[in-house]
């Protein structure tokens, strides 16, 4: 007589499945609590950090998008034993730098590690060459302090000023640069008078909405299948509208303070004022990045469906 399945156990997760999912996630948060902190305080600009690793709040809700469109590929992954080895010893190595490092950088890193880990132990190395552009992404939100310094220093200001000089002098107003201070001259017959004058400060030199279009550049590409020629292009927009429209900006605080008075300046410069600029400023960005992405966005046919006689 055949026995049916009744009483038959269905297949179910091993142990060791239960293992390489949850007690190396749990390990990792736990030992990286202070670089998560540290990244949550850069991506909503609070406390230590500026604005520059703002995008990463941006960021990283696409990256879990990306990687849960993914999830059916993932799932026909399985790890083989050598790799599971293997991904323990990454994942010692991660929790290491993560738990000890001395220096955020080091914090950082251990974190990153320990995702790329994470995913061997339970999908295998396939894992991590399917999402290399998900952790790579991923990796440019560290909010790596070497990054911060680099930024926080004069030179863009400077090179702010001078472009804005450079704006103004083309504009029929006589201008002039010295360091991080931006002039407006009157020509007397004595010589050239200031009658105007701003200091580009720190939070004036473009970075973090330089660094928030060029990650948008990156970004959008992943979303959005285009071939590398367009791909370059759009890395290329967000850099060179982050510097124009942040000129531009900076020339025309000077010319509204110089001819307009304070009040307009303080207009422009905080408040009301510098929501428009930003919303010009993203606007035109969104607009020329339609442009180029529009021809991958134009919807394919859809097979014409076969009715039943």
């Amino acid at each position: 007589m055949l026995q049916g399945n009744q009483g038959v156990e269905q297949p179910s997760i091993s142990a060791t499945d239960h293992w390489s999912l949850w007690l190396p996630l749990v390990l990792l948060l736990a030992s990286s609590y202070r670089a998560v902190q540290d990244c949550l305080e850069a991506w909503f600009a609070y406390g230590t950090y500026s604005a520059i690793f703002t995008y990463g709040a941006i960021g990283v809700p696409a990256l879990i998008y990306l990687v849960f469109s993914k999830k059916n590929s993932l799932q026909s992954m399985t790890p083989k034993p050598v790799e599971r080895w293997t991904g323990w010893g990454v994942l010692a190595l991660a929790l290491g730098c993560a738990l000890l490092g001395p220096v955020k950088d080091v914090r950082f890193t251990g974190l990153f590690i320990g995702i790329i880990a994470y995913l061997v132990l339970n999908f295998g190395w396939s894992a991590p060459k399917l999402l290399w552009q998900e952790l790579g992404l991923f990796w440019l939100t560290l909010p790596f302090q070497v990054v911060f310094d680099l930024t926080h220093n004069t030179f863009f200001q400077t090179i702010t000023a001078h472009g804005a000089a450079f704006m103004l002098n083309y504009t029929g107003s006589t201008s002039y640069s010295d360091g991080v201070f931006l002039y407006i001259l009157n020509l007397t017959p004595t010589g050239p008078q200031p009658i105007g004058v701003v200091e580009v400060g720190e939070a004036c030199s473009g970075t973090a909405i330089g660094f928030t279009l060029t990650y948008l550049g990156f970004l959008i590409p992943a979303l959005v299948s285009m071939p590398l020629k367009d791909r370059v292009r759009l890395s290329l927009v967000g850099p060179f509208m982050a510097i124009f429209c942040n000129t531009a900006r900076v020339a025309y605080l000077l010319f509204s303070k110089t001819y307009w008075g304070d009040g307009a300046f303080i207009f422009w410069h905080e408040g009301l004022g510098r929501v428009i600029y930003s919303l010009i400023t993203m606007g035109l960005y969104g607009l020329v990045v339609l442009i180029l992405i529009a021809p991958y966005l134009a919807e394919q046919p859809r097979p014409t469906p076969v009715s039943n006689p």
